[in-house]
Order: structure tokens, then sequence, then C-alpha cells
């Protein structure tokens, strides 16, 4: 497997043909450029070495194989076509190390990078073909890892996080374009990852898109008593499948932006978070179906050609779906074909809520309450004209 991204990574290495040994027996190892002062180089990490509290940057093409050792305590930088790989069955930590990436075309693959003073990984330049494979990445203060878009030029595509841990107090992955109204992200993947918020959480998000992209793939991943799960701030084209949420304590996933996002898939999750919500503001062409769902209740506000279908829906709170038109239009919004059961103190089932709530429609939901008191269906504060049929 190694080899497979040798060769569509890296090949100048493979065609220089470079390995250099990295081992030392004594017990003051420092790392520095003069040791590692050839690109398009492989350098096979043999013993334990320190940074000495500096930065390293590795030059186009290094490629670290750590083979039984490791560095600590500092920063290592990686250029284009920079590669960090761990020996199979054997991850050995970057230990108290932030990783930045500084060019494109980069892969960390069977790595282990713990930052106890810091972000894990970081980018705040353009960092397309960014690949992330089966390795854990921890910061017990700040985020696990942190890509920034702000600024910068060009369209940073094809980040791809697969098959990974992420440990985190603030955001386990976020993927950040601020005070830009341009697309700066697109084709990025959140696969089969795992995420655990670390004590005393700052945020405690595990996945957070924020600021203007696109074509977003957030699938298969298990997130597991964080504050939020996904939040979308901006993006547009994102689709959220296969994925597990238990216990979040906030928001299962939420989605808000002053400028309306589009086209929001969120099929075959299965949440099983009693206290938390599952809201989306201000998005067209929002689906949401064939999920199990178990929360508070679920809204949507400023929303317009949505459909919410064949999901089964178990509710904690005063409702289960809520349309909200308070500020800006919640229209043509369908919810049909659903098995909900409402558990808690029930107001109503549906409500929809403000004068900029119209032209909805509830079809043939099968409907459960465990509380006779509530109704099953009402219009509040000015929103009319929205249609329910059993």
């Amino acid at each position: 497997m190694i080899l497979s991204f040798f060769l569509i990574i890296n090949l100048k290495a493979i065609a220089c043909n470079r390995r250099v040994i990295l081992q030392d027996e004594g017990q003051s190892n420092y790392l520095n450029s003069s040791l590692v002062s050839k690109g398009y180089t492989t350098y096979v990490v043999k013993s334990d070495y320190s940074l000495g509290n500096q930065k390293l940057k590795l030059k186009e093409g290094t490629i670290f194989e750590f083979d039984g050792g490791s560095i600590h305590d500092g920063i290592l930088e990686l250029s284009t076509d920079c590669m960090l790989i761990g020996a199979v069955y054997l991850r050995r930590a970057c230990r108290n190390v932030e990783v930045r990436i500084s060019g494109q075309n980069v892969c960390l693959e069977r790595v282990e990078i713990i930052n106890e003073s810091g972000i894990g990984l970081q980018s705040h330049t353009n960092c397309s073909h960014l690949s992330i494979l089966d390795s854990t990445i921890s910061s017990s203060c700040d985020n696990a890892v942190k890509l920034v878009a702000d600024h910068i030029e060009g369209v940073t595509e094809n980040v791809r996080f697969e098959n990974c841990v992420f440990y985190f107090r603030r955001m386990g992955v976020e993927i950040q374009n601020h005070g830009n109204n341009s697309c700066r992200y697109n084709k990025l993947t959140i696969s089969r990852c795992c995420f655990k918020m670390l004590p005393s959480p700052e945020y405690g998000y595990a996945i957070s898109l924020s600021g203007n992209g696109r074509n977003a793939n957030i699938s298969s991943n298990t997130i597991n008593g964080t504050v939020v799960g996904v939040e979308i701030v901006g993006f547009s084209d994102v689709k959220i499948r296969d994925n597990t949420f238990l216990d979040i304590t906030a928001k299962a996933i939420v989605a808000s932006n002053e400028r309306i996002m589009s086209d929001i898939t969120i099929a075959r999750n299965r949440i099983i978070c009693p206290k938390a919500k599952l809201q989306i503001l201000n998005t067209c062409n929002l689906s949401i179906k064939n999920n199990d769902l178990r929360l508070m209740n679920l809204e949507l506000g400023g929303c317009t050609q949505s459909i919410i279908s064949d999901n089964n829906i178990y509710c904690y709170g005063h409702y289960a779906v809520m349309i909200d038109g308070t500020n800006k239009e919640s229209r043509n919004n369908i919810v049909q074909n659903n098995t909900i059961e409402q558990l808690g103190d029930n107001w109503a089932v549906f409500r929809c809520y403000g004068k900029n709530a119209t032209k909805n429609k509830f079809l043939r939901n099968k409907i459960k309450r465990a509380i006779s008191k509530g109704v099953l269906y009402d219009q509040k504060n000015g929103a009319a004209n929205n249609v329910l049929i059993k």
C-alpha cells in the first residue's frame, strides 16, 4: 500500500531512489536541517530525535519513513510532495509536535501526532491533494486539525481524511475560509474516522466546515460524546451519510449562515442523541432521508424546497419537527412518510412558526405519542397556508 502512494504522490523520490538511515544510539539526538538536507529523498527514522523546540522545514519531496524511531518537541513543516509514513503495525508518536503543511501533494499514512501545547496539524496555505490516512492526531488543548484558507490564492481541492482517530478539546477537524466570499475549498472527504472529545472542552465540535466551500463528503464516521457533531457554516453540496452520532449534548448536525446554502444531504445516519437537536438554517434543496433519529427535535429555519422523508424519528422535546419562518422564508418544505414517536412533553408533533412559514406540507406520516396532551399540528405567530394530511 505504501508503494502505491509513492507511485501516486512522489515519483521523483522513487526515481532518485535515495534512502538515508537516521539512526543514532546517543542520548541527545537533535534533528536539524543538516541531517535532512536533500529533497526527493526517503529518510528512514530508526532513532528518537528531538527538534529542540524549533521548526524544521522539510524540502520538497522529502519522505519520513518511521521504522522504530520518532520525533518530538517542535514544529515539523511539510512542503510540496512530502510524506510521513509509519511502519506497519508500529505507530511511533510525533510527540509534542505540531505538523504544518505549507505545500501541495502531502500525505500522512499510519503516523501518530500528539501535541499537548497546540494544534496537532494545520495549514494556512493551499494544501490541495492532502491525504491523512490510518493516522491518529491528538491535541489536548486545541484542534486536532485546522486548515485555513483565509485570503489564499486558488482553491484547495482533494483533501481527504480516512480511517483516522482525532482527539481534541476545541475541534476535531476544522476547515476555515473566513473573510472571503469566494469558494476556497472543493472536494473534501472525511470518511471512516473516529472523533473523541477530551475533558473540559473549549468548544467540543467534531467537524466544522466554516466559510465558502463545496463538495464535502462526510461518511461512515463515529462521533461520540461531543458538544456538536457536524457544523456547516457556508458550505454547499455537503453529503452526510452512514455516520453514527452518540450522546452529542447540544447539536448533532447544525447548518447556519447568512448566505443561503444549498444541496445538503443527510442520509442513512444513526443519531442517538436524546439531548441534542438537528438544526438546519438558511438552506435550499435540503434532503433528510432514511435516518434513525433519536433526539430532542428537528428544526428548519429559513429553508426552502426541503424534503424530510422515510426516517424513523424519536423525539424527546416539546415538538418533533418545527419549521421556523420568523426571520426568513421557510416555504415549500415537505415532511412525508416518516415514522415519528413523540416521547417528550408534547406541545405539537409538527409546528410552523412565524409569518414567513408558508406552503409547507406534512404528508402521510405515522405518529405515536407517549403523552396524550398537546396537538398533532399547529401554526403559531403568523404562520399560514401549511398543509397537514394524515
